[in-house]
Order: structure tokens, then sequence, then C-alpha cells
């Protein structure tokens, strides 16, 4: 499984990839939401990692529902601060995982989300 991801914090999405990648899933980083769109050209992209970073996620997601309308799933990471579950799924996310330092959430929402495309 290959996803594209957009976040604020770098570091947190360093080690989302790294244990993401135990377990066979690669992570392409956007460094924008203009990268992530360039990103989302490529036909080997199933999926969408957002980080819920305050106000630039309602802007991400606006972004995404403009220019990609659905076409792969988009699920939000969750963390202490942000707009949460609700307000992201209002503006278009798919899903929505916190994570507590543990992939385990995130991984079987895309596993669930990504297998329902197939």
């Amino acid at each position: 499984m290959k996803l594209a991801a957009l976040f604020v914090n770098k570091a947190k999405q360093l080690t989302i990839a790294r244990e993401l990648s135990a377990h066979g899933v690669e992570v392409l980083p956007a460094q924008s939401v203009c990268t992530l769109l360039h990103l989302l050209r490529r036909p080997d992209v199933e999926a969408v990692l957002m980080e819920d970073a305050d106000t630039d996620l309602v802007d991400w997601l606006a972004m995404l529902q403009m220019r990609m309308a659905g076409a792969v799933p988009v699920i939000v990471v969750g963390g202490s601060a942000g707009i949460g579950m609700s307000e992201a799924l209002q503006h278009g996310a798919t899903d929505y995982a916190e994570y507590d330092g543990s992939v385990n959430q995130l991984l079987a929402r895309l596993r669930a989300r990504v297998g329902r495309r197939d």
C-alpha cells in the first residue's frame, strides 16, 4: 500500500511512516497541498494521510475536495490538538484515527478504507 502524507509536525510524520513501513505501507511525504496534489496523480497512491493541524486541516481538505472529490480515501491522524473528528469528517475526511504512539488503529482504518475501494 502506498500513501501520500501531509503533516505540519514532520517528526510525527516520520515516526508514523517508519511504523507503517514495518507493516508494508510506504508513505510519500508532501511538503504542501500542491505537492500532495501532484503525488495524487500517481496511479499507485491509494490513500492520503493528513495531520489534524488546527485550521490548516480545513484548508487542506477543501483543496482535496475541489481537486480530487473522493478519488482516494483521506484519513486524518488526530492527536492532542486540532479540530477533531467531527469537524474533519464534516469537511470531507473519509476517516479519523487517533495516534497515541501506536499505528495499530491507523493501520486498521487504512486497510478497511483502501480495501473497500478494491
